[in-house]
């Protein structure tokens, strides 16, 4: 798989060679109709499988599959690690007299309702959704951040961001379809990207929460490329 190979897109958006027929709230939609384009790709309809690497808990070779192959679809048990309990603790004669202690421990403690999961994201994903398939809408995730690779073509110590183009949008494509389902319907998501992606991003959220659901895009201006320092942040509103 060539990791300079940045694939094709169209863009696609219904009845983009008909007329415009206004129709009112009470009018059945189409089965078809989308309230936004749709971004094709190379390999769109087929998804990308990880071979894991179980001591590291992560992928280490990307091939395409099926995007009903039992290998992206399945959920994975969670096998526990380690607990971190924050004992609290009181230092009288102190600005701060109650601090907090963290404290490991290799038993699992029920009182603990933060769970921090080391491994392929899509495979976790796959074993949360199971979970909260269960739930009613009301107890399932309010809030969504994530901060996926901005694919600027460069390579990190941990991890690759050149990936082709193709590659790049199936993998958002597939966790995006997952993050939708655990997600609660008045709950909101929140994903930061950079130039790279932004557009292509956003034609797949629209495709995927519909574009109604769209609310604000917040942009943050940096002294750097580097993202550290940041000098201005502005909210705007793209409706």
């Amino acid at each position: 798989m060539s990791k300079n190979y940045k694939g094709s897109l169209t863009l696609e958006w219904f009845n983009k060679q008909k007329s415009i027929l206004l129709r009112d709230e009470s009018s059945p939609a189409g089965e078809n109709d989308i309230p936004a384009p749709r971004i094709n790709w190379i390999n769109k309809e087929e998804a990308l499988f990880y071979e894991i690497d179980e001591k590291e808990g992560k992928g280490v070779q990307p091939f395409w599959v099926d995007r009903n192959d039992i290998r992206v679809k399945e959920a994975r048990p969670l096998i526990f690690q380690k607990a971190y309990i924050a004992r609290e603790k009181i230092q009288k004669g102190t600005l701060f007299e109650k601090i907090y202690e963290v404290e490991e421990s290799d038993k699992d403690d029920p009182e603990i309702k933060n769970i921090l999961i080391k491994g392929d994201n899509l495979l976790a994903l796959n074993t949360l959704k199971k979970h909260f398939d269960k739930l009613p809408d009301e107890q399932k995730v309010k809030c969504i951040y994530i901060d996926p690779p901005y694919n600027t073509g460069s390579a990190f110590e941990n991890y690759d961001d050149n990936l082709a183009h193709s590659e790049w949008l199936t993998l958002m494509r597939d966790r995006l379809i997952l993050l939708k389902d655990i997600l609660c319907n008045a709950g909101a998501i929140f994903i930061q990207v950079d130039d790279n992606e932004d557009s292509y991003i956003k034609i797949i959220l629209d495709e995927i929460f519909g574009r109604d659901n769209f609310i604000n895009k917040i942009t943050i201006k940096v002294k750097s490329p580097s993202g550290f320092k940041t000098v201005n942040l502005g909210v705007r509103n793209a409706n």
